[in-house]
């Protein structure tokens, strides 16, 4: 069985949680499953995805708020919730932003990535470390 593109999350996109722990942020880690506590976030073409979790971020106090008045063993917004207006700069103040900010989006989400490699390498050799069962010399060859 195969997901629908909107329901695979990708390293770069943008995820918004709504119920429990109500949180937005780049998935960063190998393809995975969107569940239905999460939403894809899916710019507009042309819009920037940077900008479209930059204004979600400006939102997140307000959900926030929304999610405790109905709070009862978790919080959660409603999808109409998410139907309001949000104050972006101009096009072409945005447009021009891209170029700027582009580069350090794409590097920080390589940092991202590689930082969730190097976790997991960690949480693999370590038990096999502390156990003894493999050995590392002091020229770091694997014995």
């Amino acid at each position: 069985m195969t997901a629908s593109a909107e329901n695979l999350a990708d390293p770069g996109d943008i995820l918004f949680v709504w119920s429990g722990s109500l949180l937005v942020s780049r998935w960063r880690w190998t393809q995975g499953l969107v569940n239905q506590h999460i939403f894809k976030v899916i710019p507009n073409v042309g819009v920037p995805d940077w900008l479209v979790l930059w204004a979600i971020e400006e939102l997140m106090e307000d959900f926030l708020g929304l999610a405790a008045d109905k709070a009862t063993t978790m919080g959660h917004i409603k999808r109409a919730d998410l139907d309001r207006v949000v104050n972006v700069p101009e096009r072409s103040a945005w447009e021009d932003l891209e170029a700027k900010i582009r580069p350090y989006w794409d590097e920080a989400l390589s940092a991202q990535m590689h930082a969730s490699d190097i976790a997991a390498a960690r949480d693999e050799l370590l038990p096999l470390l502390m156990s003894g069962r493999l050995r590392v010399s002091e020229d770091l060859a694997v014995l």
